[in-house]
């Protein structure tokens, strides 16, 4: 790995202290702790999400298994990343948010990680285009940590603001009031709690999270493509309600529920099949 800043990281100091505090508060305290890091197209988000989990590992991640593109992946990941005992995992949204039932299952999933996974103190870094798309609940619950805002990006060199929790909260409230998002980041009102920069990694490196990334967004467009919007399959019931697909096409059946469509074999529910089967069966969810 290319070494450009006098720290030995391809990141400067403000954010690499800011890593070394998170990883006291999740491996010591024992806290659950999110890095966010947000910013339009072409700003560099994935190279530093990479970045960041590099410092706080010790040492260069393992992109296979340690990045994920989308929900469905991160929840496959994120037990991986137990079983292999592996200490970070970063989330890239990618585009994940296909409607507003998307987003809140977003939400109530990300919360339901960290009250379940706080012991195995695994670090999450959530790569999003824009953090106005976090629930307030993450911050009333003292999850999000830093929000490292990713801007004017040139050839050689990244530029970051980084703010703490507190301020990330301001920020997304302020977010929701105005008509363009993006401007609130030059408020005076909210000063960055630190300016940092970055740099690439290495060629090798950035070519498997290239290959990575395009395949993850490949597969989010062929779901978009076949799947109907607001429809649930098998295994997105299952999902929701923390069962396996096999015990929810039992359910299913049982009720004799009749899917809205049919598309190449797959069968597709009304979103309100939730509320029906949670009214018959009884679920710990």
């Amino acid at each position: 790995m290319a070494i450009n800043y006098k720290n030995g990281h391809n990141v400067t100091d403000g954010v690499v202290k800011n890593l070394k505090d998170l990883k006291y508060r999740v491996e010591v305290e024992k806290k659950a702790s999110l890095l966010i890091i947000d910013g339009q197209q072409g700003e560099g988000k994935s190279t530093l999400a990479v970045i960041c989990g590099d410092v706080y590992n010790g040492e260069n991640i393992d992109l296979e298994t340690q990045y994920a593109i989308g929900g469905d992946e991160f929840i496959k990941k994120l037990k991986i990343c137990f079983e292999l005992k592996k200490k970070v995992l970063i989330y890239d949204e990618a585009g994940d948010f296909s409607s507003r039932s998307s987003l809140t299952k977003f939400n109530r999933n990300l919360s339901r990680v960290f009250e379940t996974f706080r012991r195995f103190q695994i670090f999450i870094i959530l790569v999003l285009p824009c953090v106005k798309t976090l629930d307030r609940k993450l911050f009333d619950d003292g999850v999000p940590r830093c929000l490292l805002h990713c801007h004017g990006r040139g050839l050689q060199e990244g530029k970051i603001w980084g703010y703490d929790g507190v301020k990330a909260q301001r920020i997304v409230a302020r977010m929701k009031k105005v008509e363009v998002p993006q401007v609130v980041y030059k408020d005076p009102r909210i000063s960055q709690n630190f300016n940092a920069f970055f740099v690439n990694i290495s060629p090798e490196r950035a070519k498997i999270l290239d290959n990575i990334s395009l395949a993850g967004k490949m597969d989010i467009l062929d779901n978009l493509i076949d799947k109907p919007d607001g429809l649930l399959t098998y295994e997105s019931i299952a999902h929701n309600l923390g069962k396996s697909k096999g015990w929810a096409s039992v359910v299913v059946n049982n009720l004799n529920i009749k899917p809205i469509k049919i598309i190449k074999k797959v069968k597709y529910f009304d979103p309100a099949i939730l509320s029906v089967i949670m009214g018959e069966v009884k679920i710990h969810v």
